[in-house]
């Protein structure tokens, strides 16, 4: 018996081991550590991270957009300034018109002596002249040509038509050949002028109405080209192009607005004259070149020069060029001045 609870005590202890044994490789895997379970549990919910672009996107640099100029007159409610406005016949050019009287008369029709007389007649060309502009009382600009000095022509000895012209031309010497009304912003107020007298106040004063930028063009109220009721045209062009060339300073530092000028007008036809029995072919054509440079800060011309020429062929045969210049005049008489 003695034996037998000694091999029932080894028999215990010999299933105990196995029992051990058979739990230690139910899982041989290592058990984790607090930290590396807090590790694992992190990486598991982590966001992947997206690779950086290659290349990157490419922004656009702002555009500075062109500057916008202004073109006023700007003249203090006491100032008055005036220009010396000079009209001088150009290179190689004279002032004769003549008219062709064989195809306007008949040998019989024409007055006595009238032929001879109109067959070539010289105009002054030659004019010195004093520009006043001074601000009115409604705020525009008014604007006066009185007529300096006249320069005398020779015609024909005997020919009284051209001794009367001269001594018309003399007379107006002292006297306004031109009232006109400009807006501050350069556009002709006095709309009642003639078409003629418009076209120098244009041509001179005129500025355009809205700010622009350079290389900016727009129009001016010019129409040289005029043709009476019994002209029948055929062809006929017209370009109207004032330009702001540039801005720059000039050397006492002002901001100087240079304007080139380009006008021309032609037309071809046929006149139908009372004393003719057959059509008279006409053309005419003229035209304007024209620079100007106008302190923008100042709003006033600092110089301008321009070119006018017409030409002519049929019942009237001319080439013209008058050549203009507008100078600033610091010694203003006071007669001009007064006068109304």
């Amino acid at each position: 018996m003695k034996i037998n609870k000694t091999l029932i005590t080894l028999w215990g202890l010999f299933s105990l081991l196995l029992l051990l044994i058979s739990c230690g490789t139910e899982d041989e895997s290592p058990t984790a550590t607090p930290v590396e379970m807090e590790t694992s549990s992190a990486t598991a919910v982590s966001t992947p991270v997206e690779p950086l672009p290659t290349e990157l996107p490419t922004i656009e640099p702002t555009m500075t957009p062109e500057p916008l100029y202004s073109l006023d007159w700007k003249l203090a409610d006491e100032e008055i300034i005036a220009y010396k406005t000079a009209m001088e016949p150009g290179e190689n050019t004279n002032t004769a018109m003549s008219f062709n009287f064989d195809q306007l008369f008949a040998e019989t029709d024409a007055p006595d002596g009238l032929r001879d007389q109109l067959s070539n007649i010289t105009f002054p060309d030659t004019f010195s002249m004093v520009t006043i502009l001074q601000k009115n009382p409604v705020g525009n600009i008014s604007v006066k040509l009185i007529v300096d000095e006249v320069e005398e022509v020779e015609n024909e000895a005997g020919n009284p038509i051209g001794d009367t012209i001269n001594q018309m031309m003399g007379d107006m010497e002292g006297t306004v050949q031109l009232r006109g009304e400009l807006t501050p912003e350069g556009t002709i107020a006095s709309f009642y002028l003639e078409q003629n007298q418009r076209n120098l106040l244009a041509m001179l004063f005129e500025l355009p109405s809205a700010p622009v930028h350079v290389s900016d063009s727009w129009e001016i109220d010019v129409n040289c080209v005029a043709m009476g009721h019994g002209f029948i045209a055929s062809d006929a062009n017209r370009i109207n192009k004032v330009t702001l060339a540039s801005v720059e300073e000039n050397d006492a530092g002002q901001a100087v607005a240079y304007l080139e000028y380009v006008i021309a007008e032609t037309v071809d036809g046929d006149f139908l004259f009372p004393f003719s029995d057959d059509p008279i072919p006409t053309s005419m054509n003229c035209s304007f070149l024209g620079q100007g440079s106008f302190l923008i800060e100042e709003g006033r011309w600092e110089q301008f020069t321009g070119e006018f020429r017409i030409f002519a062929t049929g019942m009237v045969e001319s080439d013209t060029v008058q050549q203009f210049a507008l100078t600033p005049l610091e010694d203003i008489p006071q007669e001009y001045v007064d006068i109304k």
